[in-house]
């Protein structure tokens, strides 16, 4: 421990606003030949209307399909011929387009990913046949019961709100959807004023700024729902699902945290059921084999922050598991965690973020959500900082104002009504 606060991880992080809009954070590891660019639109399904629902995905999806200058067969092609790779994905609050070329390819692929990100086409044959691949999506998805559980937990979180709604959609809203109105989603959602690049390898700052400023942009900014959604107290939410086990989720966002705390939030979830040495890992699965699957879990939006545990179990052990669930969170709360406990934690935590240090696409990521959702890019050294000097008390306090049982909502998924005992903690 005491050879891994000494590890200083250097950094040159530059970002700058152009004048068309657009948010640019550049990261110069000379060292690399390769490079990852991201594409984060600060928009996502929880900036959706009603008659909406899914269309973030599946614009996400046409980027693919064909612009005026590059076909679909051309998009596929592209990055494999040099040896790079994309991909993309949507989730509440962000579309993100991002890949990893060879340097030599900086230039080109630039403006290949801002043409397919700003100029795509939706072609109505490409877009019949995409509404059916993501049809397939969603009924694959329903057949995931962790995928389902942790969506009806959203649902039943944030009730009567976009964040509380199905990323991907419905059929219903897929299968009405009509060319004209995604296409005028896309070029509503899709500007320069939400658009921030994030670009980490051997890089020159100066060509990038000068490619970027010619660029063409769309600018029209829409506004973004920030309301905070309200849950219910002390709830039991049962969703049925064919499953022969158990699904529970047991989770708040009724806390508030700041920034460096959400930082100290992830030694917390170490700690209680993210690792393997955890306490709940440890007693609930290794000890006492009452379940395969369990862990916690933190995330943070714009305004609001969820934490949770999930577990899967057989119906025969779930009262079992609760009751001990129950006694490890009435021992967090009460008597707090051990110093070896939060060493340990720390360890773990320096260690993540020196193998993350080294990979381009964890550090772009990082990157964007530090601007995205914490306004503020802290540094490697600044965490490894904020880590070392985290406290019992700090951790202590957290568990205790996480860690209110009225706060609290339990979601419960099975083939059948299933009664089930209560948290006691």
């Amino acid at each position: 421990m005491k050879e891994l606060k000494k590890i200083n991880l250097k950094e040159n992080i530059y970002k700058v606003v152009l004048n068309n809009g657009i948010n640019i954070i550049l990261d110069y590891i000379p060292s690399h030949q390769s490079i990852c660019i991201g594409f984060f639109l600060k928009k996502g399904s929880r900036d959706e209307n009603k008659d909406q629902l899914g269309y973030s995905h599946f614009s996400e999806h046409m980027l693919f399909k064909g612009t005026e200058k590059y076909n679909q067969k051309f998009i596929s092609n592209y990055f494999d011929k040099i040896g790079g790779y994309i991909n993309a994905y949507t989730t509440h609050e962000l579309i993100v387009l991002y890949n990893r070329i060879p340097k030599i390819y900086l230039e080109d692929a630039i403006k290949f990913m801002y043409n397919i990100f700003m100029n795509s086409i939706f072609n109505e044959k490409e877009l019949n046949i995409e509404k059916n691949v993501i049809i397939n999506e969603i009924h694959s998805e329903f057949e995931d019961a962790h995928e389902k559980i942790h969506e009806y937990f959203m649902k039943n979180l944030f009730p009567n709100q976009s964040l509380g709604l199905p990323i991907i959609g419905n059929e219903k809203s897929i299968n009405n959807c009509s060319r004209d109105n995604l296409f005028k989603f896309y070029n509503k959602f899709f500007n320069s004023d939400d658009l921030l690049i994030v670009i980490s390898g051997n890089i020159n700052k100066e060509k990038i700024i000068t490619l970027f400023e010619k660029l063409d942009c769309r600018r029209k900014k829409l506004n973004i729902n920030k309301k905070k959604a309200l849950q219910g107290k002390n709830t039991i939410f049962k969703n049925i699902l064919p499953s022969e086990q158990a699904h529970i989720i047991l989770g708040t966002s009724k806390y508030e945290i700041k920034k460096e705390e959400y930082i100290k939030l992830g030694l917390l979830n170490i700690i209680l059921g993210e690792s393997m040495s955890s306490r709940l890992y440890q007693k609930v699965r290794e000890e006492l084999g009452l379940c395969y699957s369990i862990y916690s879990f933190c995330n943070k939006y714009r305004k609001e922050n969820v934490f949770g545990l999930y577990l899967s179990v057989l119906p025969s052990n779930i009262n079992k598991a609760i009751k001990v669930i129950s006694n490890i969170i009435k021992k967090l709360i009460q008597k707090g965690i051990s110093k070896s406990e939060l060493e340990t934690a720390k360890t773990q935590k320096i260690g993540e973020l020196i193998l993350n240090y080294d990979i381009l696409q964890k550090r772009i990521h990082r990157l964007a959500f530090m601007d995205i959702t914490l306004n503020k890019i802290f540094s490697y050294n600044q965490i490894l900082k904020i880590i070392n000097n985290t406290t019992l008390y700090d951790l202590n306090n957290l568990a205790r104002n996480i860690f209110i049982k009225e706060n609290l909502i339990t979601q419960l998924l099975y083939k059948k009504d299933l009664k089930i005992g209560e948290w006691d903690f």
